[in-house]
């Protein structure tokens, strides 16, 4: 299984309600048509007192699941990929960006 982990910061003339029912209610539905995608998932950072000022490093995070790395990439150059891609910057800040991981059995799975 391969996974593309997106982590995302949201523009800063956003609210955190915005930013998050646009990623919901709008961008959501662009992945979920990108060939391929086996599962989308969005965690939303939760903002919690921790006794101290502390920043969370983002302001949400995706998994987008393929069965392999090749449909990732065939994914990622179709033309739904491309319109999902575009779709980033209007939610997201500079900065936020994705990184593909190869799920690996640890040791005693």
């Amino acid at each position: 299984m391969t996974r593309v982990i997106f982590v995302a910061k949201k523009r800063p003339d956003l609210t955190e309600d915005e930013f998050m029912t646009y990623w919901q209610q709008i961008h959501a539905p662009l992945v979920a048509k990108i060939p391929g995608v086996r599962r989308h998932v969005i965690h939303s950072v939760i903002r919690a007192e921790l006794g101290a000022e502390v920043e969370p490093i983002c302001d949400g995070i995706a998994e987008i699941w393929f069965d392999h790395l090749s449909t990732a990439q065939d994914a990622a150059e179709s033309k739904e990929g491309q319109a999902a891609a575009a779709d980033v910057q209007k939610f997201c800040a500079p900065g936020s960006g994705a990184v593909v991981i190869e799920e690996v059995a640890a040791v005693g799975d």
